[in-house]
């Protein structure tokens, strides 16, 4: 396993601590937590990025002669330009994939009750190809019929993760609903998409929950 280093604000209230430890405690390989003031947007403090190179070099068994000297120019520059010009991409996509699936445990503890058309992990797994299908091309036929309720509650789980609602929201969700797919299924179709808007000329089922 590729080491883990988990950081989490205190204060985050819009992705909760309690999401980084459940990751944290799931995790099989060499990892740590660290959880430092602040909220989801404050600004990391200097002991975490200390923590994180202490991690690092323990679990990469990382020799003294072999780590930059910060404080000398050429090597700051050099790591500068070394690392971030060639990793950051990749360090984004994995802090992506990260808060998706923190937002995704977000989605239970945003509710009361899970919306219909969220289930088990087993469950959605087995429908993700026919809703995959199903969200690709609307002239679908709809086999499953989706009720206001079940299309507006899944709408808000939709926007809780993706953060888009209205007509977006409304295609991937009743897609992936009317084929026996779930919500999730729709998340995951969404962002597989590339976050593709609705086909041209697809009307929304629902124009009274274009709001949402």
């Amino acid at each position: 396993f590729i080491p883990a280093l988990f950081a989490h604000g205190e204060s985050d209230n819009f992705i909760r601590p309690s999401h980084s430890e459940q990751l944290h405690d799931a995790y099989a390989g060499d990892k740590n937590l660290v959880l430092f003031e602040g909220d989801h947007n404050s600004q990391r403090p200097d002991f975490f990025f200390a923590s994180a190179v202490i991690f690092l070099k323990q679990t990469l068994d990382v020799k003294e002669e072999h780590c930059l000297d910060t404080t000398s120019p050429s090597h700051g520059v050099a790591f500068d330009r070394g690392f971030f010009s060639g990793g950051a991409a990749a360090v984004r996509q994995a802090e992506e994939e990260m808060m998706r699936q923190a937002m995704m445990l977000s989605i239970s503890d945003a509710t009361d009750r899970r919306p219909p058309g969220i289930r088990d992990d087993a469950t959605a797994a087995g429908s993700r190809a026919a809703a995959a299908q199903a969200a690709a091309a609307a002239v679908d036929p709809v086999t499953v019929p989706v009720t206001a309720e079940e299309l507006q509650q899944g709408v808000v789980a939709f926007r809780a993760v993706a953060g888009i609602g209205g007509a977006c929201a409304q295609y991937y969700v009743e897609a992936a609903l009317a084929s026996g797919g779930t919500v999730e299924d729709a998340i995951h179709r969404y962002f597989d998409s590339d976050c593709a808007e609705p086909p041209s000329g697809w009307q929304p089922p629902a124009p009274q929950l274009l709001a949402l």
